[in-house]
Order: structure tokens, then sequence, then C-alpha cells
């Protein structure tokens, strides 16, 4: 009678339900056993639903973990954008923008490696849209330093992608040992140092 009963509640569930019953599943799922262990059929179990189920909305394991970074992203700019409405001076822009990257990292590890070793690194992620949602994400550091530019604050001339380049790649490169040593990391004790010398080194100078 219960599996039947299932059936039925599994047959009324609307089609947007179901991907996200099965994306919150899947996301669990990586970020218990990651992407290599992870399974389809236990992810359908988690999910409620049988394991053809799943690939009628995702055709492989893969285009199951693209769609839940995606969607991870996708939730991280609405965050982001809707926190920099209140934020008008481009330095203490870049402050948050640098401690919510920061923050990310110490609070969502398996996620954060899920990103780097399975969907940056693969060669089709130019093309994906994931590669779009990153780009959208950093361009908030991007507009950041042009309004600082733009105001003053910040040196004219800046080379604003570098700058972007640097945040973000001094952040993943001293955050390594956390993510795959078991190194300690401290939000604000990173973001206090990075930003002591990124605003040194960009600060306008009279």
């Amino acid at each position: 009678m219960k599996d039947q009963t299932t059936t039925t509640r599994n047959r009324r569930l609307s089609p947007e339900k179901r991907t996200h019953d099965i994306m919150s599943a899947a996301r669990d799922h990586f970020v218990s056993v990651g992407f290599a262990d992870a399974s389809v059929s236990e992810i359908a179990a988690n999910a409620g639903v049988a394991e053809g189920t799943v690939y009628r909305f995702f055709e492989s394991k893969r285009a199951l973990l693209v769609a839940v970074i995606a969607s991870w992203f996708e939730a991280l700019i609405k965050d982001v954008s809707e926190n920099l409405d209140g934020i008008q001076d481009p330095t203490e822009r870049l402050r948050f923008l640098v401690w919510r990257h920061a923050r990310i990292i110490e609070t969502d590890p398996a996620l954060c490696r899920l990103f780097f070793d399975q969907i940056r690194s693969a060669e089709d992620y130019v093309n994906s849209p994931v590669h779009a949602l990153n780009r959208d994400y950093a361009d908030f550091v991007v507009a950041a330093l042009k309004d600082g530019v733009r105001s003053g604050v910040f040196q004219r001339g800046l080379n604003v992608a570098l700058i972007r380049d640097a945040i973000f790649g001094a952040l993943e490169h001293h955050a390594t040992g956390y993510l795959y040593g078991g190194a300690k990391f401290n939000t604000a004790k990173v973001t206090q140092g990075l930003l002591a010398l990124v605003l040194t080194g960009i600060a306008h100078k009279d």
C-alpha cells in the first residue's frame, strides 16, 4: 500500500517539483561522496523516484552535476546582488565581495571542490552554462573596480581584469590547503589580509 501511495504521489508531482527534488538529492549526494563515487540510483532513491525518472530530466550524471553547480551559482549571484544594493562605496563593495567569496570557500568546500575539479577543468567548460554564470559572478568585482576608478577612489588606468584575477586567484590558491589538506581557513583574516594588499596597490595617489 505504501508503494502504491508513493507512486500516486509521484505521478502528481509537477516536472518542476521533480527536478527540484532530484537536484536536491543530487547535491547532498555529490557533497557527501564526491562525483566519481556518486550513484544515480542512490540519488533517485533519495529523491523518491525511479532511476529512469532521473534520466528523463538529466541525460547523464555529469549533466546533473552541471545543473547542481549552476543552481548554486544562481543562488549565489542573487544573494550577492541583493546585498550589493545597499552598498554604494566602491571600496566597501569590494570588501564585501572579497569577504563573500572567502565565506563561500569556508562554508561550501565540497561544492568548491566539485566546481574546481569536475566543472572548470573540463574541456567543455567554456561553452557550459556554469562558465557564463561564473563570468557574471566575477563581473561584480569588475563593476566595483570600474566604479572606483570613475569616482577617483582607485587609480586611473587600472588593469581591472588583472586585479580581478589577482583577487580570485589569491583566494583560491590560499584555500588549497583548506580544501584538499585539512588546513585552517579564516574568512575574516583572509579578507583583511588580501584587502590590505589590494587596496594599498590600487588606491588613488595624489
